[in-house]
């Protein structure tokens, strides 16, 4: 299921904001992605896809978790950067969108219509762009897994090094 708020926007959606959770612009014709990158310490690390740009780019920042849930969750009747975006958090980001070439659509007349979902946001938050490397958007496919939990990597590395620490003899200080 999806929803116009972010994960963990509403208590009573009982969902949570992690790594991987993805919104898609709500707009005719506009392909903006975001992706969660990270939550971590209250800040959530994301990017933000203009489809549209040719080439591709990606645009990231960051931003503390409370501010990014009410930047883009949706009210009704409210007026954001980027507008209204559809959230999921039980889905694959859709990858396929991104690593496709060329795209094809119908253009508007107006260019403030231009301004896609995306080139929005990054005006809003002034993000940096930086051009879409796909050999590098390739290899974060193979790395992204759902539900992987921050805290679940902390735990994992700490217990690799404790049994590293366990596993060697004591010195002898005497030689």
């Amino acid at each position: 299921m999806s929803t116009n708020d972010v994960p963990g926007h509403k208590p009573e959606n009982q969902d949570k904001l992690a790594m991987g959770c993805w919104a898609e612009a709500e707009r005719e014709g506009d392909d903006s992605l975001i992706l969660v990158e990270s939550v971590e310490n209250h800040r959530v690390i994301f990017s933000v896809f203009d489809l549209a740009k040719k080439p591709m780019m990606e645009y990231r920042t960051a931003m503390a978790e409370g501010d990014f849930k009410g930047f883009f969750s949706w009210k009704p009747g409210e007026q954001k950067p980027g507008g209204k975006w559809r959230w999921h958090d039980k889905t694959q980001f859709p990858w396929n969108k991104i690593i496709k070439e060329g795209q094809e659509g119908v253009k508007f007349a107006s260019a403030e219509e231009q301004l896609s979902a995306a080139d929005e946001v990054r005006a809003h938050l002034r993000m940096r762009a930086e051009e879409l490397n796909l050999d590098k958007v390739r290899e974060r496919t193979d790395q992204t897994k759902p539900g992987r939990n921050t805290a679940e990597a902390i735990m994992g590395s700490l217990g690799r090094t404790l049994d590293n620490i366990f596993q060697r003899k004591p010195v002898d200080p005497m030689g």
